[in-house]
């Protein structure tokens, strides 16, 4: 049990590396409010990925997203660039917040890494938090982390 917790701060301690070494959380505070969630957040990581959801008032449009995408692209921080744009479509499932999703890959000491930038409104953020985007914000307790590591095994 104890082997898996201590996998996740490793993993964890790696995914700071990677977000320092990249500047990607600092360069997305320019198109909105950057916030940590995921696995990352709620610090039970147990696979090299890491969520990133960008907030604002109003919706991300296409063009906006690509925008992003580009400014992204072109820094060249990453190694691999990826963009979905129907994730907000209902029928492919609840499960994916309605907005905008880019993608980025990188290998930080030979290990692949994937972080996830989700693109919503202020109004999806807020309904969704709870559920599973900010799990950061909630007090995780060091059994719950534990049992969510027997899970993962």
């Amino acid at each position: 049990m104890q082997d898996v917790v201590q996998h996740s701060d490793e993993l964890k301690n790696r995914a700071e590396q990677l977000l320092e070494q990249t500047g990607v959380t600092d360069d997305l505070e320019q198109f909105g409010e950057v916030h940590l969630t995921g696995a990352y957040a709620g610090n039970v990581m147990f696979d090299p990925d890491i969520d990133i959801t960008v907030v604002r008032s109003e919706a991300y449009s296409a063009e906006e997203t690509l925008d992003i995408f580009k400014y992204l692209y072109l820094k060249g921080a990453f190694r691999s660039y990826f963009i979905k744009g129907d994730w907000d479509d209902r029928r492919k499932g609840k499960e994916f917040p309605r907005g905008h999703y880019i993608g980025l890959k990188q290998r930080l000491n030979g290990e692949k890494w994937v972080v996830d930038i989700w693109l919503v409104s202020r109004a999806e953020f807020e309904e969704r938090k709870n559920k599973f985007l900010d799990i950061g914000e909630k007090e995780i307790s060091e059994e719950e982390r534990e049992a969510m590591a027997l899970l993962h095994q």
